[in-house]
């Protein structure tokens, strides 16, 4: 872990572990067998989504590093060039290139500067002591892409099962993870039928009993199961999301990770209707103003400080200007309602979201610094996180990368994003319900 650790990126983590994720799960099968469930889930845990915890675990301001600093400054810099460049410009790509050099080389710098930083220990019951009776997490973990171990855990009781699927069965999850990534004409009903298909499948019978006393779930999924929609599972006769408030975590130690809540809430709400953004012809958002005026209106009422920012306001000048001055990280709340870019593969950090004017991807997002509990994506496809990519079938290491991964990376604490394209009015309805 400590070498996989100081790697350059997060893919290059992944592709160290690419030789490697064998010894991991057969260290975690080997436990399983001896009904060992603590080693088991302790091993399964080092291979696991390790870098959220680092992030996590963020020093606040980081130490000062001269060389850190010119870094960012140059990146910054190159950044901005991107942002004015024409699309047609022939210069782009190689600004992009050189962008995702610097990106690398800061992660590098940034791990260097944190080496007194250790990962939280994992036990077994430190993590069962941070559940409520009514709350239980379901984790999952592929021994290979036939095998899979899902583990139901609440704060008394740890119940492993086993599944082992068929060919078919495997052909039809991967084909369904990579349609939820890549929404194609198929049906709504079909789409609905799918994921029920999965259901005894992935929510094992065996673990009923213990489910129906819960009112919180927890779901830790694995490699391709990030693209799954747990929440629209059924248990019995009804839809998870209907029984259950749903919540997903990366992996088990990032419940030990424990923080306190801000006493003195702040938000920042952005929405745009219309864009201007160089090189994309994007409709309307005919509904994301109001949801910031919506959401406006609620903290007035509570007399919750909000700075909302509409239309023409949204500007990538204007939120460099916060981040700049230390504004962005006074506040406790962060939502944006606007357009949301499909995930890449190859460069995954480079998801966006759009302002006005710009888009704005997790490369910048990850340099901010923010201290919100929440960070709200009304944004179509935002919650996505890549399963291949980078010339490998399978990406082995299970790193979060995204939009996710670069609000962690800032300092956020929790995330509302949407797995799918969503549409505007449905979204704010939710939304605003939800806050």
């Amino acid at each position: 872990t400590r070498v996989r650790s100081s790697a350059a990126s997060d893919v290059y983590k992944r592709q160290y572990l690419t030789s490697r994720i064998g010894l991991y799960a057969g260290g975690v099968r080997a436990a399983y067998e001896l009904g060992d469930y603590s080693l088991m889930l302790q091993r399964a845990e080092l291979s696991k989504c390790r870098s959220v915890l680092r992030y996590q675990q963020r020093i606040s301001p980081l130490p000062a590093d001269r060389q850190k600093q010119l870094t960012e400054h140059r990146f910054q810099q190159v950044s901005e060039q991107i942002a004015t460049a024409n699309p047609d410009n022939e210069m782009l790509s190689e600004l992009e290139n050189k962008r995702r050099t610097l990106w690398d080389l800061l992660t590098v710098q940034r791990f260097q500067s944190r080496t007194g930083e250790s990962f939280p220990a994992f036990a077994l019951e430190a993590v069962q002591a941070t559940l409520a009776p009514d709350e239980a997490i379901v984790y999952y973990y592929w021994f290979d892409k036939y095998t899979l171990l899902v583990t139901v855990i609440d704060h008394e009781h740890v119940i492993p099962v086993l599944r082992l699927l068929s060919t078919e069965q495997q052909t039809m999850l991967k084909d369904f993870a990579n349609f939820v990534l890549k929404p194609s004409s198929k049906s709504t009903v079909s789409y609905l039928d799918t994921v029920q298909d999965f259901s005894s499948l992935l929510m094992p019978e065996e673990a009923t009993p213990l489910l129906e006393k819960k009112q919180r779930l927890l779901f830790s999924p694995h490699r391709l199961l990030h693209a799954i929609p747990f929440h629209a599972l059924q248990l019995n006769t009804g839809f998870l999301i209907e029984r259950f408030a749903v919540t997903y975590v990366p992996n088990l130690s990032s419940l030990l990770l424990r923080y306190t809540p801000s006493k003195q809430h702040s938000v920042l709400a952005l929405g745009v209707r219309d864009y201007q953004v160089p090189g994309y012809t994007l409709p309307p958002l005919k509904d994301a103003e109001q949801e910031v005026e919506d959401l406006k209106q609620l903290c007035e009422m509570r007399s919750i400080p909000i700075t909302a920012l509409k239309g023409p306001e949204v500007r990538n000048e204007h939120l460099r200007h916060l981040e700049t001055t230390g504004e962005l990280e006074q506040f406790t709340c962060l939502h944006f309602a606007t357009h949301g870019q499909n995930i890449d593969s190859d460069t995954p950090m480079e998801s966006y979201l759009f302002l006005r004017d710009s888009r704005l991807d997790g490369l910048e997002i990850a340099n901010w610094q923010l201290h919100a509990d929440i960070v709200v994506l009304s944004a179509c496809c935002s919650g996505q996180r890549p399963i291949s990519g980078r010339w490998m079938e399978e990406l082995p290491g299970d790193e979060l990368f995204g939009l996710q991964s670069a609000f962690f990376t800032a300092g956020a604490r929790r995330i509302l994003s949407c797995l799918w394209p969503v549409d505007d009015t449905v979204a704010s309805q939710m939304t605003k319900t939800f806050h």
